[in-house]
């Protein structure tokens, strides 16, 4: 093994146990993977576009207060309040077509009496009047 192999590995390792950790305890992703579940789901577009512009203001305040000529250990804030502004955003865009979709998933493995007629025939067995005659 070289050297660079196993400093390879290890910032593959380092890498791993930091995305875990990230989002383990991160409250922002916290909060994204609670509005990712199904049951919240209707809540993506209101909390996703009010917490975007909710960072987006706080990201904008610190650049005033700091001033935009000057780099401080404020623009680390600034940085984190981008990308959770934009991982909101993207939720707030993303969260209704996630509820469409399983709203349509659920709609279509329902019981089959509470689907239309031409629903139903696509995921029953053929009957034994089917159209194509079958061997006897």
């Amino acid at each position: 093994m070289t050297i660079a192999t196993v400093l390879q590995a290890y910032m593959y390792k380092t890498i791993a146990r930091m995305y875990y950790l990230f989002q383990a305890h991160a409250p922002t992703n916290i909060l994204i993977r609670w509005i990712r579940r199904r049951e919240h789901l209707k809540w993506g577009l209101p909390l996703g576009a009010a917490l975007a512009v909710g960072y987006w203001f706080a990201m904008n305040a610190i650049l005033t207060v700091t001033g935009t000529d000057r780099v401080t250990w404020l623009g680390l804030f600034v940085i984190l309040f981008f990308w959770n502004a934009v991982k909101f955003a993207v939720v707030a865009v993303a969260s209704p077509f996630q509820l469409a979709r399983a709203r349509y998933v659920e709609w279509w493995y329902q019981d089959t009496t509470d689907r239309p007629r031409s629903a139903s025939r696509r995921h029953s067995p053929p009957s034994s009047s089917s159209r194509w005659p079958t061997a006897q």
